[in-house]
């Protein structure tokens, strides 16, 4: 999540003017809102030239949800364990101002568990003892198995969900190193910053 050719991209699909600069809320709940990983964040911003700030879920500054997003032009969503973000996000009502956010045009990206959390379905290491297919919270159809390089148990658990899940069509496998682009939620490019990485 530090590389810049990462958030050079979710810049240039954000809605506002070319010259503008964007406000990037950043959500790392999914690994227990780390100050530190908050900090880099926010100094990533100065290199690629967006407006930082968080939704810290562990330390909420309001419970109107429609507050959280305000004047937001993209939201990255930190990875970790998905299981634990997706709650949390119940938690405090930030699915449905995913939801109202993303409806009004605001860019959502997330890396791991923030991509994995968008879709009907995903595979996790929640439990790091075994790979399971969890649910997410349907912003995208279908399923996605992030890191489907890194292990063959995601593979195999992605292919097993494909067998017995109907509603985990389309499915996509995202290697390390890429990034997908969805526009209504239609996926139109892949994008990698890793050479033979691909979707």
């Amino acid at each position: 999540y530090k590389d810049p050719l990462l958030f050079e991209l979710i810049r240039a699909k954000t809605l506002i003017p070319e010259n503008d600069v964007p406000t990037i809320c950043y959500i790392g709940a999914a690994k227990g809102d780390r100050p530190e990983r908050t900090a880099d964040f926010f100094k990533l911003a100065e290199r690629v030239r967006f407006q930082p700030s968080s939704l810290d879920l562990y330390a909420m500054k309001t419970g109107d949800s429609q507050a959280y997003f305000q004047s937001t032009d993209a939201i990255f969503i930190d990875g970790g364990v998905t299981r634990n973000l997706i709650a949390l996000l119940k938690e405090w009502n930030v699915i449905e101002a995913l939801r109202q956010a993303y409806q009004g045009g605001t860019l959502i990206a997330g890396a791991s568990a923030g991509i994995s959390m968008l879709f009907d379905w995903c595979i996790s290491d929640s439990i790091k003892t075994s790979i399971q297919p969890v649910q997410g919270i349907g912003l995208l159809k279908g399923a996605v198995c992030a890191h489907y390089d890194a292990l063959e148990a995601r593979r195999i658990t992605l292919d097993n969900l494909m067998r017995a899940e109907p509603t985990a069509f389309p499915a996509f496998g995202v290697e390390d190193g890429v990034a997908v682009l969805f526009e209504n939620e239609v996926f139109v490019e892949a994008f990698t910053i890793r050479p033979n990485a691909k979707l």
